[in-house]
């Protein structure tokens, strides 16, 4: 199978982003506030996505919406940028989260000219944490009951890497 980041087709990839919007654990693991009352108009989030920042369809075999990828917050002088990426739970554990987001760091680098993403993860979460490490960023930071997922606050490990290193 391929994969490629490519720009969001609103019939295409409608369903299938509406579905991560809309799955509450996955949100709160991705450090975001759902409101699980809210109606999810996918094509205008995707368009403040793509307005603030940098944003990716994750396609599968040129058929399969898999998940996105985002940077945001770009420092045009500094060249950084902020990741975040979220793969539907089908996807999960084969390995399209890492080809993903070493797709994205090549992008980043050789196309947008950054030299550093950063990004911030719950601590908890050790799959993220170890994905990330195994593909060269380091912790970099460590926010005490830093997110409130509506119940509970959770810590937050923010992680780095510099892109030659990718």
């Amino acid at each position: 199978m391929t994969l490629q980041l490519r720009r969001y087709i609103p019939h295409a990839d409608e369903e299938v982003l509406r579905e991560l919007r809309t799955d509450i654990p996955l949100q709160h693991r991705l450090l975001a506030h759902p409101d699980p009352e809210a109606t999810v108009d996918v094509q205008a989030w995707v368009s403040r996505r793509e307005t603030m920042g940098w944003f990716r369809v994750i396609e599968l075999d040129g058929r399969s919406t898999a998940g996105f990828v985002q940077l945001t917050d770009r420092h045009g002088l500094d060249r950084y940028a902020w990741v975040g990426i979220a793969l539907h739970p089908r996807w999960q554990g084969s390995g399209w989260g890492r080809r993903a987001m070493v797709a994205l760091a090549e992008e980043a680098r050789v196309h947008l000219g950054l030299r550093k993403l950063m990004l911030q993860v719950r601590s908890d979460n050790q799959i993220a944490l170890h994905l990330y490490a195994s593909i060269g960023y380091r912790m970099v930071g460590h926010l005490k009951q830093h997110y409130f997922d509506g119940n509970h606050y959770h810590d937050v490990t923010m992680m780095e890497t510099l892109l030659e290193t990718v």
